[in-house]
């Protein structure tokens, strides 16, 4: 399994953005203020860490600075050559996070 694509819309610098990922390496190259870390960001919104940490959630600072009222921001990412088993995990892991495997050393919750 891996990430394919990855998209944001309002989301810090990028209005609507898409970008497709290739099992292998994928290079981000920009000038300054292009996106690059806004798609890794993103990215970093849409997966858990190693380690079991959450980074920061999403704050208003986040939506883009030309955003109406109403607009909200959406993150997607696409998965591909995944199996079942991985498959169960997801849908287990988002729907049902009491059942979710704890990463090593993570304390016990309830």
């Amino acid at each position: 399994m891996f990430v394919s694509e990855i998209g944001a819309m309002n989301f810090r610098s990028c209005r609507k953005v898409r970008v497709r990922l290739r099992p292998e390496v994928t290079l981000l190259a920009g000038e300054n203020n292009a996106g690059k870390t806004t798609v890794i960001e993103a990215l970093r919104q849409l997966t858990d860490a190693l380690d079991g940490r959450r980074g920061p959630a999403l704050a208003e600072s986040d939506v883009n600075d030309g955003c109406g009222p109403d607009e909200q921001v959406q993150l997607y990412a696409v998965l591909t050559d995944i199996d079942p088993d991985q498959a169960e995990a997801l849908i287990t892991m988002y729907f049902w996070p009491e059942r979710r495997p704890r990463a090593s050393g993570q304390p016990a919750g309830p």
